[in-house]
């Protein structure tokens, strides 16, 4: 299952939400959800997903967005960290917050080793496959060759994380706020 989110997060990357969970959760309550590009968004009431007032993780990745008399997402799926990291575009580690910043808009704590570990993996991965692009043929999937060992560490990272997510304060609105 994580494999295949980090799938859907690389085909329909830059489309990421923020969800912001609500501090009582009550069934009538929804989390509020944000865009790099938009304060505000919903998703639409035919959504599977419409039903759920607190996700596992902050970030669900969308198919289309659709303004009515709200920002509608169609088409979401909840994604952990690793496969935004992985598959946005600009990735900087901000030591002093203990954050990795991908795109001024993904923004995942995370120790500095782990911070180098995501960096050397997605630049090796980048190269992976820009040589792919310029010279098509047969992944090796073998652990013997660079490109297997590689892509068998990625899956293995991409695997070995743990969907749910600590709340912190910060990340919880108000009715108040949430009404805005």
């Amino acid at each position: 299952m994580a494999l295949v989110r980090a799938i859907i997060t690389a085909g329909l990357y830059p489309n990421v939400v923020r969800s912001f969970p609500v501090r009582n959760p009550k069934p009538h309550k929804k989390p509020r959800m944000m865009t790099a590009y938009e304060r505000k968004v919903a998703l639409h009431p035919k959504s599977v997903n419409e039903k759920i007032n607190m996700f596992e993780s902050p970030w669900l990745v969308y198919r289309e967005k659709i303004k009515s008399s709200k920002v509608y997402i169609h088409d979401s799926s909840m994604v952990p960290n690793y496969p935004l990291l992985f598959f946005g575009q600009k990735l900087m580690y901000r030591a002093q917050e203990g954050v990795i910043d991908v795109d001024g808009f993904v923004r995942v704590r995370a120790p500095e080793h782990v911070a180098h570990l995501v960096q050397s993996l997605r630049a090796e991965l980048d190269g992976l496959l820009e040589y792919k692009i310029s010279h098509p043929g047969i992944s090796r999937w073998d652990k013997t060759s660079k490109e297997g060992a590689l892509l068998h560490m990625i899956v293995d990272l991409i695997s070995s994380e743990k969907i749910t997510w600590s709340y912190q304060e910060q990340d919880f609105m108000d009715a108040d706020e949430e009404a805005d």
